[in-house]
């Protein structure tokens, strides 16, 4: 044949309800089939076609109930078109593996063509586009369509759907026009997929996109809803465009490469986050939002440095924060308190920058509570806490920086100093993890944290102390008070020239400047050497609801050399003194040292108050022989005797001017003396008080 034929139309009208090779529209059995132009295949099978033909194949029998076979062999062009069903053939072998169609030029999905494998028994490979790909209808399959060209970058064009799209071209791939849907995974496995704004496609909801570290997409997708992201492959990954940028909009996150994640944004995980390699999160937040905990792969170098946000806590149950073996534990809703997020920044390798930072085990903990507001919390918690570092024989891993973790204790940085928490049990090396593990008990501040050897002399002590009053004390609870001076905003109008501010010769307006949330009112410490003594330590501290003494930043009450303690700390009487509440004291002294600061002294305790019972009003009892003391409500302290200057608490009783007073101040609102039950208001309560706390000379 000397002249070219350019086009082989072959038109037959032969309807097939059900995959047939009986009847073929092409049979090449024995032939050799060369083309160079345009096949166009309107009706029925096809047989023999040769492993590669050239010019353009079309497949485009119509009929929504038939089905058209397309071969898997290499096509030049290849245009799939109408009704009938287009079934990916698994004809053509190499050995065991079923042959993939391999499209050179340009693959065209159109009209209403479902390109697909979805038929029993059908077992296809996936199809494979070296060029420009355009789909106007559906690519609907178990296997990857593959963008695979090698010598340049290739172009995506329609607004059909796709079940699966893999990328897996160094050059890329461009979006031209878009408006395309991927239906179920989008793999990003080498070259970036260069979408924009203009030229964009969308996933459906549930979908996944699965990152591999030379993959990567230049544009957010825009989500149905919720989609999936995994990592994949080995080396390093900075996080991109396949992160949502809504909270709610990443399902799951699985991080399964070999390498670290770096995330160069916020990251917000709804249910499922799988932590199968190091995450960077330095200058970001990684937010899992669920009630599930993170799951840690075994390799124990898996873990989160930096920031990380649980935002469901579940009461009773350990919450899993930056590593396996850190977590926090609320064991009731009143030990959780308001607090409905927790935020653990924890650094691997790296040395606090507060003073003696390198002296402690190399790794930073900073740990904050977020409430119901918004606000950040600080303390009115009870927290178990387990802690953890790096301890094996390698250099670039181990951060133990030379010390034993039996010696070690937990440390919160408190203004000027480190303050030893000692650890409910000593820590010790998890042997065959490579970590080494610590735990304390009702954690109540958060903050700054590090693990070192206990402060051998301290420039202050922590004083933990509880003291309740009986008129805000909360009938039928286990130590809870009103606070509605704190509420009213009244407490800054309390003046500090009048008992027993002006006994605190320290006390600054400054003081009330700052005042701590929940507090119930101010009280004075006293602190005595000897009983008759005049105070070695006079200081003003803030009454929480929960009955702990703060100073005016919130944190546990201190002493410190300068406002009168020794140096060494020692054994003192310690005095509590309110405006309209009657005074104690300790019967015997107190510790105070750095050992004693993991005590915590109930100063509302008939055991260790002078006088007992009868210096205190009972609050609260049970059938269980549970009982809570308050300071008596009712006694103003305006005597001109002078008795409250010498501490003899004993003496005092309610005398009829103070009843007078609060009758007479009846409903007045503000920051009044008779205002024996801190409601703010004066009113009967408060008369009932003094008159009931009456005592006859």
């Amino acid at each position: 044949m000397t002249k070219l034929i350019k086009h082989i139309i072959l038109i037959i009208f032969i309807i097939v309800p059900s995959i047939s090779f009986a009847q073929y529209t092409i049979d090449n059995t024995d032939g050799k089939l060369n083309n160079m132009g345009t096949i166009r295949v309107k009706s029925g099978q096809t047989k023999a076609l040769p492993d590669t033909i050239g010019g353009r194949v079309e497949f485009l029998q119509k009929g929504s109930t038939s089905q058209q076979v397309i071969p898997n062999i290499v096509y030049n062009q290849l245009v799939i078109g109408n009704t009938a069903l287009k079934l990916i053939s698994d004809e053509r072998k190499d050995g065991d593996n079923v042959r993939s169609i391999i499209v050179r030029d340009s693959l065209i999905v159109q009209d209403t063509a479902d390109f697909t494998n979805q038929w029993i028994g059908l077992k296809s490979a996936e199809v494979q586009a070296r060029s420009t790909v355009k789909n106007t209808a559906r690519y609907h399959s178990s296997k990857d369509l593959v963008f695979n060209g090698e010598e340049k970058a290739q172009d995506l064009l329609g607004d059909g759907r796709f079940s699966r799209i893999r990328i897996e071209n160094k050059l890329g791939v461009d979006v031209r026009g878009g408006g395309f849907k991927i239906e179920e995974n989008l793999t990003l496995k080498e070259g970036e997929l260069r979408n924009s704004a203009e030229n964009n496609f969308s996933i459906a909801d549930s979908g996944r996109i699965y990152r591999h570290t030379q993959g990567s997409i230049a544009y957010e997708p825009n989500l149905d809803k919720q989609i999936s992201v995994h990592y994949l492959g080995q080396g390093d990954i900075t996080t991109g465009a396949e992160i949502p940028k809504g909270e709610n909009e990443l399902s799951n996150l699985y991080v399964e490469h070999r390498g670290e994640l770096n995330l160069d944004r916020n990251v917000s995980v709804v249910d499922t986050l799988f932590v199968g390699a190091k995450i960077n999160a330095y200058n970001d937040t990684l937010t899992l939002q669920g009630e599930l905990n993170p799951i840690f792969a075994a390799d124990p170098n898996n873990q989160i440095d930096g920031k990380f946000r649980r935002n469901t806590l579940i009461t009773g149950e350990p919450i899993l924060l930056n590593a396996r073996s850190i977590w926090a534990r609320f064991n009731s809703d009143t030990d959780k308190s308001n607090i409905v997020a927790l935020v653990s920044d924890v650094r691997a390798k790296k040395f606090h920058t507060l003073p003696k930072g390198n002296e402690k085990v190399e790794r930073t903990y900073h740990l904050s509570g977020v409430n119901t507001s918004g606000e950040q919390v600080l303390s009115g918690f009870k927290m178990d806490f387990s802690f953890a570092w790096r301890d094996l024989d390698v250099k670039n891993l181990d951060e133990s920086n030379n010390l034993v973790p039996e010696e070690l204790v937990w440390q919160r940085w408190a203004e000027t100093n480190w303050f030893d928490i000692q650890p409910s049990e000593k820590p010790a090396v998890d042997f065959g993890t490579g970590w080494a593990r610590g735990f304390v008990e009702s954690l109540d501040e958060f903050g700054y944290f590090a693990i070192g050897l206990p402060s051998r002399r301290l420039d202050f002590y922590v004083f933990q102390a509880n003291v309740f009053l009986e008129g805000p004390y909360i009938a039928g609870t286990k130590g809870l008070m009103r606070h509605d001076l704190w509420d009213r905003n009244l407490i800054k109008a309390a003046d500090i020239t009048a008992y027993p501010l002006n006994l605190d010769k320290n006390i600054t307006p400054e003081f009330l400047a700052q005042i701590p949330d929940s507090v119930v009112d101010i009280v004075v410490i006293e602190l005595r050497k000897t009983r008759n003594s005049e105070p070695d330590l006079v200081k003003a501290a803030y009454l929480h609801k929960d009955g702990r003494l703060l100073d005016n930043f919130g944190n546990t009450l201190t002493f410190s050399a300068k406002e009168g303690i020794d140096s060494n700390g020692g054994r003192y009487y310690v005095g509590v003194r309110h405006r309209n509440h009657a005074a104690i004291i300790t019967d015997t002294p107190l510790m105070i040292d750095s050992a004693s600061q993991y005590l915590t002294y109930n100063l509302s305790d008939p055991s260790i108050v002078e006088g007992g019972a009868a210096s205190l009003r009972l609050v609260y009892a049970n059938d269980k022989g549970e009982q809570y003391y308050a300071l008596k409500g009712g006694f103003l302290a305006d005597d001109p005797t002078g008795l409250h200057n010498q501490l003899n608490f004993l003496t005092y009783y309610t005398r009829h001017f103070e009843q007078r007073s609060a009758w007479l101040d009846f409903t007045k609102i503000g920051y009044f003396n008779t205002d024996f039950n801190l409601s703010g208001i004066i009113n009967t309560k408060d008369f009932n008080i003094s008159w009931n706390n009456r005592l006859a000379k």
